[in-house]
């Protein structure tokens, strides 16, 4: 059957032969140059030492990120249970009550929320500002908690502060 084609269609079906007379492979003729070839001695151990050097900065750069997500939500809990506090101030009967309404309100929203104050006390952590407590005034609520980055190996303890001002309805009556 190859004799009814083509003499043209005929030499383009043959395998182009390499560099020499055989027409198998020849070894040589798969070589990269000298110039282009990597000496196996002088890189011998060059990616274990790169990765002894660069991995603990890695895995501590991951720890350090890992902390600041803690920190934020830490921060995220310590400001929700400030704005509890504030409006059960703003809702108490007087400028006496709103304190222990407010630190009640706060040691609840801490405790709900799984916030990991260390030595928590709401008698020295909640303050509550009422010097503009009348109708129409504001209270203040300030809440502190020392917060532990624990697991982490970090000796890392931050401190969150968050404040929380909530409006006194202007059309209530004010007790003393």
């Amino acid at each position: 059957m190859t004799g009814l084609r083509p003499p043209r269609l005929r030499s383009t079906l043959r395998r182009p032969r390499l560099a020499g007379s055989g027409a198998a492979m020849s070894a040589a003729g798969l070589r990269c140059p000298p110039s282009l070839r990597r000496s196996r001695s002088t890189s011998w151990g060059a990616v274990a030492i790169e990765l002894v050097l660069v991995a603990p900065a890695v895995v501590f750069l991951l720890l350090l990120g890992v902390a600041g997500g803690r920190l934020s939500g830490a921060q995220a809990l310590v400001d929700d249970a400030a704005v509890s506090g504030a409006r059960a101030a703003s809702l108490a009967a007087g400028p006496a009550e709103a304190p222990g309404a407010a630190q009640a309100m706060v040691t609840t929203a801490l405790q709900q929320s799984g916030a990991d104050c260390i030595n928590f006390n709401a008698e020295t952590d909640v303050t509550v500002d009422t010097t503009h407590f009348q109708p129409g005034g504001t209270v203040t609520v300030t809440v502190t908690c020392d917060f532990a980055n624990s697991g982490l190996g970090l000796p890392i303890n931050n401190q969150v502060t968050e404040s929380s001002t909530a409006p006194i309805d202007p059309y209530r009556s004010v007790g003393t």
